[in-house]
């Protein structure tokens, strides 16, 4: 943990014996193979015994994996993760979706803003929801895809889609006008409860294999995390095909529950419908499904219109429910794979 500003570092150097530790004022030596150097807040008395030191300027914290740019909003404060413990497609009842105004636009059925798909209402009465996606779900509802969003906790549970929300500088979680936040990836094996869902508090590993963007400037009003600008590559695997949706100019929106250390919203961006339409033309799923996704999902796209006017973005909306975790400094021993599973099906003729 890190301490007050003000406060002393140690240094902590592991050789393979029980870690020395020592203040951050005295001179450097030189380190043994496979050392390993880290920092903690002093305590005079064991700071006083080591002789291993590294010198340092007092009272700044050192880099840490994970951690954003101090400067975006200006604080000292630790970083704090929230993890999607549960993840699920929002979907459309009469006209009204969880989500978000991405484009800008509130759009009716054959307007020239969002190539002319109409828009949805949030539940709270605001106009403009983005949510493309929730078209198609009644149609996956009647194919194989069906369990779609049971692979998707599946590989929540198992530790192969694990993205958390990192949050810099929050220094109230009722109230704070500038908030550093970005969307990361964890790694390894997560810790369940007897319910099933993440382990509240655990600590986690961050993914070496996945790159983080940059953050970006949010904010927390009345207990709601918001903020918008936040791009991620999100891989999937999905009817035995691999692709990456490239989720851009996303906006989230968090209800905090410090108490319970839990959190509950919505995440919705849009992505190239491209890259999941080859993918799965090339996957085998029924022929049915098929021979009509080359109709389905371009119908479907209702942003990034190009010099035609046709939209190449599909917008998207998923509820969250989220979880405080902890994230360890040294990389994951091991690290699986980023990927969603599922059973491979054969096509039919």
């Amino acid at each position: 943990m890190s301490g007050q500003l003000g406060d002393p570092l140690c240094v902590r150097i592991d050789i393979g014996e029980p870690m020395h530790t020592a203040p951050e004022s005295d001179i450097g030596v030189v380190l043994p193979p496979g050392a390993r150097v880290g920092y903690t807040p002093c305590m005079k008395t064991l700071c006083s015994l080591a002789p291993l030191v590294v010198l340092l300027s007092c009272g700044v914290e050192p880099e840490k994996k994970g951690k954003v740019d101090e400067g975006l909003c200006g604080s000292v404060e630790p970083t704090r993760y929230l993890i999607a413990r549960e993840i699920g497609f929002e979907r459309e009842t009469d006209g009204v979706s969880a989500g978000f105004d991405i484009d800008g636009a509130i759009t009716a059925t054959g307007d020239p803003t969002g190539c002319g798909r109409a828009d949805y209402v949030s539940p709270d009465g605001v106009g403009g929801i983005d949510n493309a996606i929730a078209g198609l779900m009644p149609f996956l509802d009647t194919t194989e895809a069906v369990g779609l969003e049971d692979i998707i906790q599946g590989a929540i549970n198992d530790g192969r889609l694990l993205l958390l929300l990192e949050l810099e500088g929050v220094d109230d979680w009722q109230q704070d006008d500038c908030v550093a936040v970005r969307l990361v990836f964890g790694a390894g094996m997560p810790a369940r409860g007897s319910d099933g869902r993440l382990l509240v508090d655990q600590t986690m590993y961050l993914s070496e294999t996945v790159a983080m963007a940059e953050p970006v400037e949010g904010r927390i009003e009345s207990g709601v995390l918001t903020a918008e600008g936040l791009n991620f590559d999100l891989p999937i695997d999905i009817f035995s095909a691999q692709m990456v949706l490239s989720i851009g100019e996303a906006s989230v929106r968090v209800a905090l529950d410090e108490e319970t250390g839990t959190a509950e919203g919505v995440l919705g961006g849009g992505f190239p419908y491209a890259n999941l339409l080859d993918g799965l033309l090339n996957a085998a799923i029924d022929s049915t499904l098929k021979d009509a996704l080359p109709v389905l999902i371009p119908s479907l796209a209702d942003l990034a219109p190009d010099e035609t006017g046709v939209c190449q973005n599909i917008s998207v909306a998923l509820g969250l429910g989220m979880a405080e975790v902890y994230v360890y400094d040294e990389p994951a021993p091991e690290e699986p794979e980023t990927t969603l599973e599922t059973t491979e099906t054969s096509e039919t003729p």
